[in-house]
Order: C-alpha cells, then structure tokens, then sequence
C-alpha cells in the first residue's frame, strides 16, 4: 500500500517517506531518488512528496551521457541552477532554470522545479504563468495541476482549487493523495454529498486507502449515518491497526450513543486498545480516566492516571495536560487528572504548577495557592508560581505578604526585570508610586527596550501629577512600538484632557481604535478629543458609542453629558449625568453640582 501525504503518520494521520519513481528530463529517464539529489523537491517543499512527478509513457533512453558543459545546452543551466540553489542563490537558480526550459521547452519537470522555486521566494504569480505555460503543451500534466491546486488553496481560491483536482481525477490520473485533498475541500465547505462521493471514488480507485475509509466515516458521521460511519472506521483499522484517529473516532461515536453496559464496554476496550499499543498514550490515558469517573468509576480512573505517571517522564506529562486541557480552559478535567497525576508523582513541581493553574480556573484560590506554593526554585515555573502566589495574596487584600513573596524572588533573581515590573505595577495599584517609581526604573536599566516598563512608569508619572515625565514615557513606548495601542490612546487622551495638541491627539487615537475598533475606552478618548476641538455632534456620536461598549464606566457616562449639554439637550446631559454619580467612588462633588445646576435650570459653562 502506497503511503500518501495524509496519511503517512498514522497517529494523527499525516505525511512520511516517497515512493521509488522516476522522471523525465530532456527526452530521458531519470532515477527518482538521483532526481532528488539533482533538483530541490519539488513536492517535498511543498506537499511532502505527494506529488512525486511521473515518466512519460514512451520516453525514448539515452544512448550516451548528456554533455553539460556548454552553456548553450540545457542541461549545463540545469546543472548551475542546483549549484546556485545549494548555495542559497534562488535568483540565481530561477535564472537558469528559465534557460534551461528555453532550450528544452519540451521538460515538463523543468516547469514543475522552476514554480517550485518561485514559490520558495514567495511569487505565486510567476509560478502559476510557468504552471500554465506547462498546461499549454500538455493539458493533462498532472503535477503541474496538482501544484496549480495548491497555489489556489493557499490563496483561500477554493473554487479554483476544486475545479483543478476535479479535472484531474475526471482524466483518470489521481493518486490517492489527489481524491483526499478534494474530499476534504468538501468536508471543510460543509459540502457533504461531495465529500462522500469523492472518497466513495477513493475507496473504489485506491482499494487500500486508509485514509479514505477513515475519512468516509468523518463524512458518513457528519451526515448521522451512525452505522455507516463505524464501518469505515473500522475499514481503516483493518487496513492499518495503528491508525488512531479512527479509534478515537469510533471512541466519539460510542460515546454519544444511548449509555448502556455494553456501550460502556466498548469505550473502555478502544481506549484500552491504544493503551495496549502504547502505555504512554497521554490522551487516551487521561480521556479514560476521565470516563471511569464519569460513570462513577474514581478509584479505576485514579488507577489508570497512576500507571501513566509512572511510564510517563514529568516534562511529557506537563506538556500534554497543558495541550488538552489547560489551553482549552478545561479546568475542571483539568484538576481531577493532575489530581491523580500528582498523587503519583508528589515530588514534581512542575505538576503542581499546573495544578495550581487549574485550581485558579474553577476559582478555588485557597488550593491554587497550596500548589503554587509547592514549586520549588528549580522548577521552570517557579517565576510564574511566584507571581500566581503574589497575584492571589493581593485578590485577599494582603498586599504586604504580596510585596514580601516579589521582594525575596528578587533577592534570587535581581537582574529579573519582569519581576520588578510586577512588582512596580502591584507597588502603582496601592498607591505606593514613589516605590512603584525606583522599582520601574531599575527595570528599565535591566531591559531599555521593554515597552510594557516604559507603559507602566508613564502611568505612575501621570499619577504622581508628573504630566511631562508621563508624555515622555509614553512617547518612548510609542517609538519602540509604533503600533501600541494602549500607549497612543493614553498620549491622545492626555493631551485632550490638557487641551493641548489636540491635531496630534486626534491622529493617535484614531490610530489606535484602527488597532482595536471594538474598544470602549479608545471609542471615548476619540469622543472626547473631538468634544475638545468643538466638534459636538461628531463627538456625541463616539461617546454613545462608547457608553455602550463600557456601560458601567462614570467617566464616559459622564463624557456623554457634558457632550449632550453642548450640542442643546440638558434633559438627556442630566440623564446621564444621574446614570454616572452612582458609579462614582470618588470625586463625586464636581459631577453633583452639575446635576443640581441641570435640576434648578441653571447652566453654567462646560469644560
């Protein structure tokens, strides 16, 4: 059975070696694999030999060996053209190339190898001409079309694509990697009657293809023909027993049956089954251990996550919990596996990390913190514990044992820039900007390109009423990063605010609700921007707007009175202004005179 590019790892069902073939150059036939020590592979560039070309049908033998010494002749520009690509010159390599399809425009794989090198600079459009320019002395050149597909699905023409393998399949000349691509266009599109009737052809054509079986099932499921689908899964199995997509495929099928004792005893048998295979099946392992407690098994799944702990080296362990269950915010399977996993292996801090991310996820602090605080300094998480422990200690208000905890992992690390940059930040949240002020600027003599430093202290300056140390800050943010939202919506907010440079204002922060459109805050700096300039009715549209985004946000709300009060609505500027006051912890006094102002019929001037 040929392998395919798929396929070929059987696990998640991907690509592997090449098949011995052979090519055609300048009217001869060439060895595959001497191929592939003259030219760049084509088709491992770009589909992992999925496309290996074919030789002709009457190609005619050399009677002597070609000359490749004069540069007149093709095959010297083919010969310097894979000198210049081993050296890195693709220009180069593209320039003899197109000599030597010249002298020789006859080479169907001369055209193949040249769009493979446009395509390696990136220039679709070249490699496409060159594609067609083949298609023109031979309309049935299967690789040149199927590369041609594969231009079309990198550049999301998908109708394009389609049109290209449909026509190589109707000419009788696909492989089985050909069948599997339009099928899968198909199944990605939601077009399922398509979907089937390729890979029903795939069956049929290629006898052998796991992956069309396997993928016959993918589409027979989608269309809810249950029994359909377990046949061709178990089609593929028979065709390749290591195939694991097609386990936990069938797996998914079980499992959404009517819950029975013998549904039950298939689930665990084709976990089992590639347990059996490999002991050290993260997933299967934990997706078992998972399922014995849910159908109220604990002390079997605890057993089953014992048995991976063992066979399993800590750092795969974490790797893998963090994939499947971490990153997708599985907290709560998240905490039972890593339970078992560390009731197995207590010393591994690493786990206990890990733990301890999950306890945050379903908000059970006071257990994430226990776990935080079992990673020892030679974990590689043992910064990130540290921050967790600190994070969790000023959410309970002890700020002191915060700043404690950062204070001792700074005597460890004091060249830790990011460690002062928390704990600057924790130092500005409580008020304490003379040391949030050392701390930050230590940072930054540790790392001068840290815009997040430069951020931070710009904020702590305009708090400490420091407006021009806090424009500077902010100015160099913007020089690092040019594109920092939050540092062009603060530098325009201060100058409208100012009611300075207000041009200027404008353009940073339309720039940054470029970068971030659906963003209240910025939405309300460009409102009130455009309020300073004068320009009340453009503003009173923002400032609706942003209200609406931040609905519980006093300033805005507030932002939109004064706005509705300029442009003659004092009945809507007083409904606003009553919808902000409660919201409003502090400060409260100018925003109340404006409301008594408003109820006595008294306007007085606005800002």
């Amino acid at each position: 059975m040929k392998p395919n590019s798929v396929t070929r790892n059987r696990r998640d069902v991907q690509a592997q070696g090449c098949p011995e073939r052979s090519v055609v150059f300048g009217g001869a036939v060439y060895p595959w694999r001497l191929w592939v020590l003259l030219a760049p592979a084509l088709y491992g560039l770009l589909a992992g030999c999925a496309f290996p070309p074919k030789p002709a049908a009457t190609a005619p033998s050399l009677s002597a060996p070609p000359v490749i010494t004069a540069p007149g002749n093709a095959y010297y520009h083919y010969t310097e053209a894979q000198i210049s690509r081993l050296r890195g010159d693709i220009p180069s390599s593209i320039q003899h190339l197109r000599k030597a399809k010249d002298l020789d425009p006859d080479s169907l794989p001369l055209y193949h190898e040249l769009a493979a090198l446009y395509l390696q600079v990136k220039e679709e459009d070249q490699a496409l001409a060159v594609l067609e320019a083949a298609l023109d002395r031979n309309p049935n050149d299967t690789d040149a079309l199927a590369l041609m597909g594969r231009i079309y699905q990198n550049r999301q023409q998908l109708d394009d694509a389609r049109a290209v393998y449909e026509k190589i399949i109707e000419q009788g000349s696909a492989d089985e990697d050909t069948y599997l691509t339009l099928g899968n266009l198909y199944l990605d599109q939601g077009q399922l009657d398509m979907a089937l009737d390729v890979f029903q052809q795939l069956v049929q054509a290629h006898t052998g293809s796991y992956a069309g079986y396997f993928f016959l099932g993918k589409t027979f499921e989608q269309q809810n023909y249950d029994s359909k689908a377990e046949a061709a899964y178990r089609r593929s199995l028979e065709l390749e027993p290591e195939l694991e997509g097609a386990r936990f495929a069938l797996i998914n099928l079980y499992r959404q049956r009517k819950d029975s004792p013998e549904i039950r005893r298939q689930i665990i048998d084709a976990y089992q089954e590639i347990l059996d295979r490999d002991g050290a099946h993260v997933r299967a392992a934990t997706e078992l251990a998972l399922y014995h407690r849910h159908i109220g098994q604990p002390a079997a799944g605890r057993n089953v996550l014992t048995r991976l702990a063992e066979q399993v080296a800590p750092p795969e362990l974490v790797r893998h919990v963090y994939r499947l269950y971490i990153e997708n915010e599985s907290y709560a399977e998240a905490v039972y596996v890593l339970q078992g996993l560390v009731a197995a292996r207590p010393d591994q801090a690493d786990l206990h990390y890990l733990l301890g991310v999950a306890y945050s996820g379903i908000e059970e602090s006071a257990k994430a913190m226990q776990h935080f605080s079992k990673v020892t300094a030679d974990s590689r998480f043992h910064r990130q514990a540290t921050l967790q422990l600190a994070f969790q200690l000023n959410e309970k208000g002890e700020v002191d044992r915060a700043v404690h905890l950062l204070r001792q992992a700074l005597e460890a690390s004091p060249q830790d820039a990011e460690l002062k940059l928390y704990l600057g930040s924790l130092y500005e949240e409580h008020g304490r900007l003379p040391e949030a002020e050392q701390i930050l600027l230590e940072a930054i003599d540790i790392s001068p390109e840290d815009e997040r430093i430069h951020f931070r202290i710009g904020v702590v300056y305009d708090k400490l009423q420091r407006k021009e140390d806090s424009i500077a800050a902010m100015r160099r943010v913007i020089e690092i990063n040019p594109e920092h939202a939050n540092a062009l919506n603060y530098l325009g907010y201060t100058f409208a605010d100012l009611g300075v440079n207000l041009d200027e204002a404008e353009q940073m922060i339309r720039k940054a609700l470029g970068l971030k459109p659906e963003d209240g805050y910025i939405t309300d700096s460009l409102g009130w921007v455009l309020y300073r300039q004068g320009k009340y009715d453009e503003a009173l549209h923002h400032l609706v707007r942003a209200s609406t985004l931040v609905p519980q946000d006093p300033i805005i709300m507030e932002h939109v009175g004064d706005a509705f009060l300029k442009v003659g609505r004092p009945d809507k500027a007083l409904e606003y202004y009553r919808r902000a006051l409660p919201l409003k912890d502090k400060e409260r006094e100018p925003l109340e005179q404006k409301i008594r102002d408003l109820s006595t019929g008294t306007e007085r001037a606005r800002p």
